[in-house]
């Protein structure tokens, strides 16, 4: 579910949240450029979206959505080692700690 009080929620199936926590693994521990591409929305079956933001000592903050809606899914996460491939998808600005 996202959202909160007066904001918007979407309810997920359990085979979606199997899914989205499957994505939630995967991404954050380093998964490769073709195994990401091979990732699809569980609600709707569009591709995802990554945005990183590096930080330094080589981590990164990413943030995974997907294309058709990031109410479907879309969250954010650290990952403590950013692949070589995650700089296509490099983003600044923001995220500041």
């Amino acid at each position: 579910m996202l959202g909160g009080e007066g904001g918007f929620s979407v309810e997920h199936t359990p085979e979606q949240s199997a899914v989205i926590d499957n994505i939630r693994r995967r991404v954050p521990g380093g998964c490769s450029d073709e195994g990401f591409a091979a990732l699809k929305c569980p609600v709707c079956g569009s591709g995802l979206k990554l945005d990183c933001h590096p930080r330094p000592g080589g981590s990164a903050l990413v943030f995974v959505s997907c294309l058709a809606s990031a109410a479907h899914v879309g969250f954010t996460d650290r990952a403590s080692v950013a692949p070589a491939w995650w700089a296509a998808h490099r983003s600044g600005g923001w995220v500041v700690e």
